[in-house]
């Protein structure tokens, strides 16, 4: 039954990607209005709490601590308003957390913090499109009648969005919320 409902929704997402990437100046963008894209991935976080055993380094991915990879998952729905505009709406939700008792680095396992925080993100966006991707021939044949394929597009953007997100401290056994204790300084 598990692979039925996994085999339905692959369908259905390649599907969708399949005809919404599809408009012409002939209006065929008006029967694709909504697009839907789902997404999973993982989030992490890289700052002064844990990461690898010496003196924290700026922004270099080897200071990232593999074993905090958390799940996160986005969702978005575009809709096009005409074959240049749309306006596009993102959420995402994913989990950070970070510990000093992950390091070796005496100082930082020495200091005991750590935390955990859900993050909430939600966007809105209008986009103008300045070059929209279309698909042509299946084969790059010399000589093949149709529409030639372009695989490239390029669009502007702007927007607002904003996130959430609650960093939490185990005490005791106990989640405590951190921003009421002014802890970032």
């Amino acid at each position: 039954m598990l692979r039925k409902i996994f085999s339905f929704f692959i369908l259905v997402l390649i599907n969708t990607y399949a005809y919404s990437q599809f408009f012409d100046a002939s209006r065929n963008w008006r029967k694709y209005r909504h697009e839907v894209y789902i997404g999973a991935g993982v989030s992490n976080y890289m700052g002064d709490l844990g990461g690898i055993d010496r003196k924290g380094v700026k922004f270099i991915l080897i200071d990232l601590e593999f074993s905090q990879f958390k799940n996160s998952f986005q969702g978005s729905h575009r809709y096009n308003i005409s074959y240049r505009g749309a306006i596009n709406q993102k959420l995402l939700y994913g989990k950070i957390s970070g510990s000093d008792a992950l390091t070796g680095q005496p100082q930082r396992n020495n200091r005991n913090l750590s935390f955990e925080s859900r993050v909430i993100s939600y966007s809105l966006s209008y986009e103008y499109h300045i070059l929209r991707s279309r698909p042509g021939h299946i084969y790059n044949l010399k000589g093949a009648k149709g529409t030639a394929s372009n695989p490239l597009g390029l669009y502007v953007f702007a927007g607002v969005g904003g996130f959430y997100f609650n960093p939490k401290a185990d005490y005791n056994g106990q989640l405590v919320a951190l921003q009421p204790l002014g802890t970032e300084g």
